[in-house]
């Protein structure tokens, strides 16, 4: 590790650079299957991390329970491997897990033509997710005359009155209020019917999908 020419003689410790946002004395995480066979560089130099293997977990429960059971603080996981599964179930478990490198294996290279993995902190982030209430808004053509709109916030609940409005290339063409359950349908008019249409909604500009075909 202190060979000054380690980067020509290790597989490219720079590919490894990310896991310096690990704190000293953490515990990094992973499975059998994300293929993490530098053990040396995940640990660091002076070993100031440290590791846990999974195992090879049955399912994302099985994995929920290993992971748990460790007391790991971060998370790697293979990319375009067995960890799939385990990285799309991550992914979609913001409150549990927050993205610390990301991007087609971020995290160095393993080896064996696996293409590296993605570097998560592990923790309960729900109380600061949902402090955000930061709005999202999923929009759907519901038939030809009408789009369905529905906005809530980051945890799921729905935010209600809040004045929506459809835009079409000349500008407003309909408008509503959403409901209790966060929901507004609004009419479209039959000369914007098969045109791509915009929506807009407390004049704080565009979210979510920001087109949606009306009546397509």
């Amino acid at each position: 590790m202190r060979d000054p020419d380690r980067d020509r003689r290790i597989l490219p410790t720079a590919a490894y650079a990310g896991l310096d946002r690990v704190p000293d004395g953490r515990t990094i995480a992973f499975t059998d299957f994300t293929r993490a066979d530098f053990l040396h560089l995940i640990m660091g130099e002076h070993g100031q991390r440290r590791i846990t293997n999974l195992g090879e977990p049955h399912d994302v429960a099985d994995f929920t329970r290993r992971l748990r059971a460790s007391g790991a603080q971060y998370l790697l996981l293979g990319v375009g491997n067995a960890d799939r599964d385990l990285l799309l179930a991550v992914l979609g478990d913001r409150g549990h897990y927050r993205p610390v490198v990301r991007g087609n294996g971020g995290i160095g290279w393993f080896g064996g033509g696996f293409g590296g993995a993605e570097l998560f902190e592990v923790g309960d982030f729900t109380r600061e997710l949902c402090a955000n209430r930061e709005p999202v808004l999923a929009v759907t053509a519901r038939d030809a005359g009408t789009a369905a709109v529905v906005l809530r916030d980051a945890c799921g609940a729905p935010l209600f009155e809040v004045d929506v409005v459809l835009l079409g290339a000349d500008g407003e063409v309909a408008r509503a209020l959403t409901g209790a359950r966060g929901e507004a349908v609004l009419r479209v008019p039959d000369r914007v019917v098969g045109q791509p249409v915009r929506v807009r909604f407390a004049g704080d500009g565009y979210y979510g999908p920001a087109e949606v075909t009306a009546g397509g």
